[in-house]
């Protein structure tokens, strides 16, 4: 993979892309990204989550270092660099200020993380609109706590292209700090960062095997170094979060499967969460009527019923059900897809491909496929019964954004004299199926009673009869 960026242009098919336009590119994009937040999505109508829950003043007080450890005052939550950071700066910033910042952040990283790894403009350039396109974190205007989720994103890329350096055989000062810092922010920006210790435990193995029927000896033993010592702080941290912040237990929100007490509710709760998340990640790039019941969002749950006139009354709601839950098929589909896909990548890598597409490939779809593994040890709960959660099962959002961009770097490969012509039209569904995907989503929290969504295309509509 590809680690510098000190090339002055990059090519687009027989076109050239130099400096200036990338910046140019990425200022357009984090303008719109804050046009869209403060007027489409009304991002000012955002609280601060802590006062919401009712954090006493007290709480600003502490000494510095008691914001690294897990917050008991927050369920016990260790999520340091990202909500406790938020919180800390909305005491000064508006919340709406510092969802723009995390989000704006993202999108550069992202952009630089991409065009570091693999020398391409174009994957770079659809990494980062996607991470303005894809709603993700839609959640954050119902429940205001995820304004810096962006960063917490933000550091999982950082520790990706650290870590891709190490892998490689840089061992420069500069890299080890890098890294070191990378993996700081990473750790304490959010629990759920052992997901990807989950995935890089997975593709450990298969990655290894690849590596070393490829006589890459070197490669292979960094690599297993790596995961080794994530495994080891993976175990430090959890028994110090377990000793200090645990904040599970019978009827809270992080109630887990465990507590069943018996295997089977245990396994059916768990896989059909994970297949669940996967794809709660993959139908944000996809049209809202491959993804739930068409029905529902243009009828409504009433209607629904009320075409039953009648018949075995006790049981019409599950009428709606039936609709509720009809997404679940699709998430089978595409779960299944994702494992072929995943055989295909790791095959390829096995034959001695060289491409980084190939292991961006792999990586990427073990992340949508078990992204969210130690999330879904969490109980089941009635508002996982729709795909709209997408900020739960961001491991498997940069799964999907890594696989959409990759596509549309594939499509101009195709064709590189039609370069611009597939870029167009690659970008222009992109941007219409996350505006189209949000009024979806707003659809989907409703019927789940969760809060409501801002919905921009309306919005927009509006402004627009306002200035004629």
């Amino acid at each position: 993979m590809n680690l510098s960026m000190q090339k002055h242009h990059w090519p687009i098919g027989p076109y050239q892309v130099r400096l200036p336009g990338i910046v140019l590119f990425l200022a357009m994009l984090l303008g719109v990204n804050c046009f869209n937040i403060v007027v489409l999505e009304n991002g000012f109508s955002i609280t601060d989550h802590f006062t919401n829950l009712g954090i006493s003043k007290d709480y600003y007080a502490k000494s510095w270092w008691e914001y690294l450890l897990p917050q008991r005052e927050v369920y016990g939550t260790w999520a340091s660099t990202s909500v406790v950071l938020g919180a800390l700066v909305q005491q000064v910033l508006h919340p709406a200020i510092v969802l723009i910042f995390s989000q704006s952040v993202l999108i550069v990283v992202g952009f630089v993380v991409a065009l570091r790894m693999s020398g391409s403009i174009v994957f770079a350039a659809t990494v980062a609109l996607l991470f303005f396109t894809v709603p993700f974190n839609y959640h954050v205007y119902s429940v205001h706590g995820t304004t810096a989720h962006g960063l917490l994103m933000s550091y999982f890329l950082l520790f990706i292209d650290a870590s891709i350096a190490l892998i490689r055989g840089h061992t420069r000062r500069r890299d080890f700090v890098y890294f070191g810092i990378a993996t700081v922010l990473f750790v304490l920006g959010y629990e759920t960062w052992i997901d990807v210790v989950v995935v890089m435990v997975l593709v450990a193995l298969p990655v290894w095997m690849a590596l070393r029927r490829n006589v890459d000896y070197e490669t292979a033993a960094r690599f297993m170094r790596l995961v080794g010592f994530i495994i080891g702080l993976t175990v430090v941290y959890v028994i110090a979060k377990v000793s200090w912040g645990f904040g599970s237990g019978a009827g809270t929100e992080t109630d887990l499967v465990f507590f069943y007490g018996f295997l089977s509710p245990i396994w059916d709760d768990y896989v059909t969460k994970v297949i669940a998340f996967s794809f709660t990640a993959a139908s944000l790039v996809l049209p809202p009527e491959l993804v739930s019941s068409s029905s529902l969002m243009r009828m409504g749950p009433d209607w629904l019923v009320a075409q039953q006139h009648g018949y075995h009354p006790q049981m019409q709601f599950l009428t709606y059900a039936n609709h509720i839950f009809l997404w679940r098929f699709y998430a089978g589909i595409v779960f299944a897809l994702l494992l072929v896909l995943a055989v295909y990548a790791w095959l390829k890598a096995w034959e001695g491909r060289t491409d980084w597409r190939i292991w961006v490939m792999l990586f990427c779809v073990a992340m949508v496929l078990f992204g969210a593994s130690t999330h879904s040890l969490v109980k089941y709960r009635p508002m996982h019964s729709m795909p709209y959660l997408g900020y739960q099962v961001w491991v498997n959002v940069i799964g999907t954004v890594g696989l959409v961009a990759l596509a549309v770097d594939w499509l101009v490969g195709l064709r590189k004299k039609a370069a611009l012509a597939f870029v167009a039209i690659a970008w222009t569904y992109l941007i219409w199926v996350g505006f189209s995907v949000r009024s979806a989503l707003g659809i989907y929290v409703a019927t789940m009673q969760m809060g409501t969504y801002p919905n921009p295309i309306r919005n927009l509509v509006a402004l627009i009869a306002q200035l004629f």
